[in-house]
């Protein structure tokens, strides 16, 4: 019973017991949960997205992957004269994709370079995320880049130029940041705009994000909307028309 009794009552063996056996088997236990609720989180997502893309864009054009949709787009952008933007430029790699497939005109680019200004909902991404601490990335000689907030830079832009907009790469992430530049670049649209939404749906809380700002936006815009081409990673391309 001596045994027993010191492996019953031996607080450096219940020690090694709790820290070496147990916490790591619980530990995989909340981790493998925490795993599965994520992948049942974005399964819902997907699965709604899923849904809203086969009763919504039955006519526009599926493409697995977004440089299929960037190519797709550059044919589209070609015969529609206007100015070419892109609001949320970041790193400016997607920028530099369209820059470089049209060369031939100008392109601009508008960010912060600071981050977000809010947190994103639906996902891990708080203020600031994304942030260049204000250093402008590289660009190819045919981006100009217009450095600041979408509410000061992006409507006293397009007051001075001399063209309407052809079109809009909207990669602002956020509900609030999107619906600015909507609102900003009213006036200056035109039937045959082109709007290109980056997580436009399929992220966690989709449906409050660019979606929404756009749902939100185009009835009191004067324009309609055709769905032309959407891609598995929430991108979705519109045109207007009047």
């Amino acid at each position: 019973m001596g045994l027993l009794h010191y492996l019953a009552h031996s607080i450096p063996l219940r020690h090694f017991i709790e820290n070496k056996l147990f916490r790591p088997a619980r530990s995989f236990k909340k981790l493998t949960a925490a795993a599965s609720f994520d992948q049942s989180l974005h399964a819902l997502a997907h699965q709604d997205a899923a849904a809203y893309a086969y009763e919504h864009f039955k006519a526009a054009a599926y493409f697995q992957s977004k440089k299929e949709l960037y190519d797709f787009l550059i044919a589209k952008i070609s015969p529609v004269n206007g100015l070419l933007l892109e609001c949320g430029v970041y790193k400016a790699d997607t920028l530099n994709y369209f820059a470089g497939k049209l060369n031939s005109r100008q392109w601009h680019g508008f960010d912060s370079f600071e981050g977000l200004p809010e947190d994103w909902g639906g996902g891990e991404k708080g203020k600031g995320a994304f942030s260049l601490g204000g250093k402008l990335p590289s660009v190819k000689r045919n981006v100009q880049l217009q450095p600041g907030w979408f509410e000061h830079t992006v409507a006293p832009f397009l007051h001075n130029q001399q063209q309407p907009v052809a079109f809009i790469h909207l990669d602002a992430d956020l509900y609030s940041a999107t619906k600015t530049v909507l609102e900003a670049s009213t006036p200056y649209l035109q039937a045959g705009t082109l709007l290109l939404f980056d997580e436009y749906f399929g992220q966690i809380g989709w449906r409050e994000g660019e979606h929404k700002a756009f749902a939100e936006w185009l009835p009191g815009s004067g324009y309609q909307a055709t769905c032309l081409a959407y891609a598995a990673n929430g991108a979705v391309l519109w045109q207007l028309q009047k």
